[in-house]
């Protein structure tokens, strides 16, 4: 309302006026947007880190990478995407829902065996390396996020698997963990 008791036709959230971009405070987030800020900084935190830990690692030449090459651009990527992820939350002027839907019953199931698959594939891959630890996961995800038999999995599992061995030591010329047990 203005000084003359008139009804004010100027926006007085962000979200209501459309192509400006301002600062929005933590109260005029929502619960969605503050959840997408708290995980865009911690993951920003694990992807400097990551980030850190593959400059450790030697690169090697542009003709010929090393182990440390990919590491880094991925590095690169997740700490823009996770830049991308803060800066929208705090100066984005469309409107989020403040209700969070979280999966129930078959998507959750799916996101419970999404989640502990890759768990188990991370802490496997020291041990029995990649292409023994690529290859359960593959044949895991396959089966059990999908509907396709247990012979097409494997089927598909080993492939990708021995795919992605065939890029990465034939054309990258980049060699994969063989891991503690297999190792030599």
């Amino acid at each position: 309302m203005s000084v003359d008791g008139a009804m004010s036709s100027t926006p007085s959230t962000p979200e209501e006026q459309p192509g400006k971009l301002r600062l929005i405070s933590w109260s005029q987030m929502g619960r969605v947007r503050q959840g997408r800020l708290i995980l865009g900084v911690l993951l920003l935190l694990v992807a400097v880190g990551y980030t850190y830990q593959a400059f450790q690692i030697p690169p090697g030449a542009l003709d010929r990478p090393g182990a440390g090459f990919f590491p880094r651009i991925v590095g690169f990527v997740a700490i823009a995407i996770m830049l991308i992820l803060i800066l929208e939350s705090v100066f984005s002027t469309q409107k989020t829902e403040d209700d969070l839907e979280l999966p129930q019953g078959e998507k959750l199931r799916l996101v419970i065996i999404f989640f502990f698959g890759t768990l188990a594939f991370v802490l496997l891959l020291p041990i029995l390396g990649q292409y023994i630890t690529g290859a359960v996961y593959s044949v895991a995800m396959i089966k059990f996020l999908g509907k396709t038999p247990w012979w097409r999995a494997v089927l598909w599992g080993v492939v990708l698997s021995a795919g992605i061995a065939f890029i990465f030591i034939n054309l990258l010329l980049v060699s994969l963990p063989q891991g503690i047990i297999f190792g030599s």
